[in-house]
């Protein structure tokens, strides 16, 4: 799953949609010398866009993510 998301490729199912939020959170959090306020958007969003997968499918988050 980490080399997935170093390359950039997206999962499809649902059980890949949640390692791949796991995954994230997990990057995200391992990186601690980060500044405050990047981390925290970072997390904002890797948030917004699982919450957008389940509110408006995989293929319509993308596009929402990409206009916000």
């Amino acid at each position: 799953m980490f080399n997935q998301l170093l390359l950039g490729n997206k999962p499809t199912s649902l059980e890949n949609m949640k390692s791949y939020f796991l995954t994230s959170v997990l990057i995200t959090q391992s990186v601690t010398l980060i500044s405050q306020p990047l981390f925290h958007n970072l997390i904002l969003l890797v948030y917004n866009f699982h919450r957008s997968i389940f509110r408006y499918g995989y293929h319509q988050a993308c596009h929402h993510m990409a206009l916000h």
